[in-house]
């Protein structure tokens, strides 16, 4: 099951990267594409935003397989999970887009590296019967403490 929950994560990254993701969005990511079509001072930060549509989009999508399962956390833990990934995946899209320093290869393996981080805190943990107390870097784990209440969930779950 852990293996199919990667497998779709991966997938739903590949989705929400090439086929959600129109090209105007792309586009927009680029400081470049608002120095030249619109250079008014009031737009100078709207690549940023576009980015952190585009990341939280993806990071949503990267999620649902966990969710289904029923992996990940909910309350503060929830919203820092969506927040770190947000930021991390618009972090690496930023370095492609617009200071030029990786190309697609480097960005979309960054982007495998921070699913299979995510993938590995939340499926392990709730393997090891433990649960994430706080996550860092796309799953990072800082802290954890001994649960098992999330084992208990995923295989009455599995059984249904």
């Amino acid at each position: 099951m852990f293996n199919e929950i990667l497998v779709m994560m991966l997938f739903m990254g590949i989705v929400d990267d090439f086929y959600l993701q129109p090209i105007i969005l792309s586009k927009l990511k680029q400081k470049k594409f608002w120095l030249e079509n619109a250079p008014d001072k009031q737009y100078r930060y709207d690549h940023i935003m576009a980015g952190l549509i585009h990341a939280f989009s993806w990071t949503v999508m990267i999620l649902i397989p966990l969710w289904w399962y029923g992996l990940l956390p909910s309350g503060w833990l929830f919203v820092s999970v969506i927040a770190v990934n947000t930021l991390v995946h618009a972090y690496i899209d930023n370095m492609k887009a617009n200071q030029l320093r990786i190309n697609l290869w480097t960005d979309q393996l960054l982007h495998v590296g921070q699913i299979l981080i995510t993938w590995l805190a939340f499926t392990m943990a709730n393997f090891a019967g433990v649960e994430i107390v706080w996550t860092v870097g796309g799953g990072l784990m800082l802290l954890i403490m001994g649960v098992d209440v999330g084992r208990t969930q995923l295989t009455k779950r599995m059984h249904k």
